[in-house]
This record gives structure tokens, C-alpha cells and sequence, in this order.
């Protein structure tokens, strides 16, 4: 019996079975909708056709919400219940506010969302049903700005309320540790991991997981840890990728953290370089091309989950042999508007003023 599979809870199939490698939290406030345990589909045609020993798709797009997003906001809403939370923050791109609806609906906690008017329609109206509830208070207000995530900040540090956003909060990444575990379970060690990167919590929480394992002596190194960004923002995978051309638009609008704390970016580097991996940064031609082969081979899934195979692509001599893991860590959504149930809950603000009218009688309702 492996060290892992004696620490875990071999009952559960979801982010609490690796449990004991995160910050405890009891049991009555471990939210759970089902996340995790999500199918690696192996790839034999893709790996032939480019290179490599063994390509695994990691289908993170089938969580409950679409994302590996569930799995950090059950760990950071569970977090917030076991710390008598009302209310929250979130400002957000589109998936990690999916998620955040759904698990502090789950919870009985007040949501504010801050999200850009550029969000994808659909999105935005799985945003409001996964965070519509029946409970008086409870549930998810949206608020969309072309200053979403500078309001979401300010408004967090006026009213004291936690902030979700994976950059702000410490406890993003716990979660998604479980990402590398269940990894471990299913195929032992690998040689390298290629993750879509835009703050690059789920690349801490993969590495930090692959690191426990390491200590247990599961494996004898942390593989290859490749970040994979866009032409259009590229703040990590640019310090060690120099080949590409700078572009205003990209498909894989999930990927939108410009600007990384320099702590933060140096830890990041270190962890990188210290697991011989590195970065790519793709073009939007390669990204649409990387969607087109994985849809070819029946494998459904958003442009950001494009990013990681083509960054796997652009760095193919680098892993050539090698048994490659490629993260795909949301669905494929449709720009299209839908009925918006709760549509009495999405507002528009561009000025912290508006915003505090609005939070004063929300707040109000929730506490």
C-alpha cells in the first residue's frame, strides 16, 4: 500500500479525499457539489503523431460548474463557512465566478460578483442561476464594470468582506492540490505537466501537491512544470519563452492576470526552473489549431484548455518520449445570451460610490 492511499479517504471522491494535506476544516463545513475525481482520458493518436511517450488529458471541464475552478472555491467557501462568512467578493473572468455562485449558494452566503461587460453571455447567465437561491439573503449579486476587478478590491477593503479572487486569497490553492493526487492515483509519476496559466493558483497548488508527494516518497521529483499563456497576456511564460508575437485579442479569454505581485512571480519562477520545466507563450493561430485537433479526436473543451495542448505542441522537443500530462480546465462555452432568471440581481457600477448604495442594502439583507 502506497504512503498516499494510507493518508487519504479512500470513501470520498471528491477534493476531501486528500483532506489531510490541506489547512483542516471540520467536517459539517466541507462543502462539496461533486468535485474532482474527474476522468484523465489518454490521448495514444496525439502523442504519436507529435512525439511523445504518453499523452493524459486531465478533463477538469467536467467538474459540476465546467471548471477546476470547483475545486479551489470548495476549499475557499468551505474556508469562509468555518469562519462564520456572510458575505463575500469575487471578481472574475467568468468560470471562477460560476463556481463561487454555486458553492456559496450551497452555503447560505451572500455573493458579490464583479464581472466586465465583456463577459461571455453565457457565462454571465450561468453565473446567475448557479447563484439564484430561495434563501432570504442569500445567493449571488452581480455587478458588471469596466472596472471590475479595482471596484471588487475597493470594495472588499471598505466593507471588510473576503475577497475570493485567487489572487487575494491565501487559501486558492488548496484545492486544487487535489488535481496532482488524483493524477498520482491514476498513473504513479509523470515527466511533465502543461497547465493554462492566468494567476497561476493552480499551478502553486499542483506543484506544492506533487511536492507532498515527493516527501512521502511517492516520487522522486516534482515533473516538469510547464506554464502555458496567451500573445495577449503573458507575464509568467514570458521569462522563458522569447519566440512569439505580441497580440491585442486571444481566444482563451480566461487567461487575463497581467500583472503578478513580484513575491509571487519570483516564487513561481522558482518553482518552475527548480522542476527543470519552463513556459510557453502561443500564438491565437496556435491555440485555435490545438482546439481543432482536440475536437478531432472527440475531445470537447474551452480555448484556455486549447492553450495547454499547444503549448505542449510549440515545446514538443523539449518533451519528445516523455509522459506528458495536459491540463483542460474548462468546458467550451457559447458567446450567446440566455434568459437570465435572476436578472432583477445583475447591475451595472463604474464608480465605488455606486457600488457602496448598492452593497448598503444588500448587506443589510444577508447579515
Amino acid at each position: 500500500m502506497s504512503t498516499l492511499y494510507s493518508k487519504i479517504n479512500k470513501n470520498l471522491k471528491n477534493i476531501w479525499r486528500y483532506a489531510v494535506f490541506y489547512p483542516p476544516i471540520k467536517k459539517e463545513n466541507q462543502l462539496t457539489l461533486g468535485e474532482g475525481n474527474t476522468p484523465e482520458v489518454e490521448s495514444p493518436e496525439i502523442a504519436k503523431e507529435f512525439g511523445f511517450a504518453r499523452l493524459i488529458f486531465k478533463r477538469e471541464d467536467l467538474n459540476p460548474n465546467g471548471s477546476h475552478k470547483d475545486r479551489l472555491l470548495a476549499y475557499q467557501v468551505s474556508r469562509a463557512k468555518e469562519n462564520g462568512e456572510k458575505v463575500l467578493i469575487i471578481s472574475s473572468s467568468g468560470n471562477a465566478a460560476i463556481s463561487a455562485s454555486a458553492y456559496c449558494r450551497l452555503a447560505g452566503i451572500k455573493l458579490f460578483v464583479f464581472v466586465s461587460p465583456k463577459i461571455d453571455k453565457e457565462k454571465l447567465a450561468a453565473i446567475a442561476k448557479a447563484g439564484s437561491s430561495t434563501s432570504f439573503g442569500a445567493g449571488a449579486t452581480i455587478i458588471v464594470s469596466k472596472r471590475a476587478l479595482t471596484l471588487a478590491d475597493l470594495a472588499a477593503k471598505k466593507f471588510k468582506i473576503k475577497n475570493l479572487r485567487p489572487g487575494a486569497d491565501e487559501n486558492s490553492y488548496y484545492g486544487l492540490k487535489s488535481i496532482a493526487f488524483e493524477i498520482f492515483e491514476s498513473y504513479g509519476a509523470i515527466d511533465a505537466i502543461f497547465i493554462p496559466t492566468s494567476s497561476a493558483s493552480t499551478l502553486i497548488g499542483i506543484t506544492e501537491a506533487f511536492d507532498d508527494l515527493t516527501k512521502l516518497g511517492e516520487i522522486k521529483k516534482t515533473p516538469e512544470i510547464y506554464a502555458v499563456q496567451t500573445s495577449k497576456i503573458h507575464p509568467i511564460a514570458e521569462n522563458f519563452d522569447k519566440d512569439f508575437v505580441v497580440e491585442k485579442e486571444s481566444s482563451a479569454r480566461g487567461i487575463v492576470s497581467k500583472n503578478i505581485p513580484r513575491e509571487k512571480l519570483e516564487k513561481i519562477l522558482k518553482v518552475i526552473k527548480e522542476s527543470d520545466g519552463g513556459g510557453a507563450v502561443v500564438s491565437d493561430e496556435e491555440i485555435v489549431n490545438a482546439q481543432k485537433i482536440l475536437e478531432e479526436n472527440n475531445i470537447i473543451t474551452g480555448y484556455e484548455s486549447a492553450t495547454a495542448l499547444a503549448g505542449a505542441i510549440k515545446l514538443r522537443e523539449k518533451i519528445r518520449g516523455k509522459k506528458v500530462v495536459v491540463l483542460l480546465t474548462g468546458k467550451k462555452w457559447n458567446d450567446i445570451m440566455q434568459e437570465v432568471a435572476a436578472g432583477k440581481n445583475i447591475f451595472k457600477a463604474d464608480d465605488i460610490s455606486e457600488v457602496e448604495v448598492l452593497f448598503n442594502s444588500k448587506i443589510k439583507m444577508a447579515m
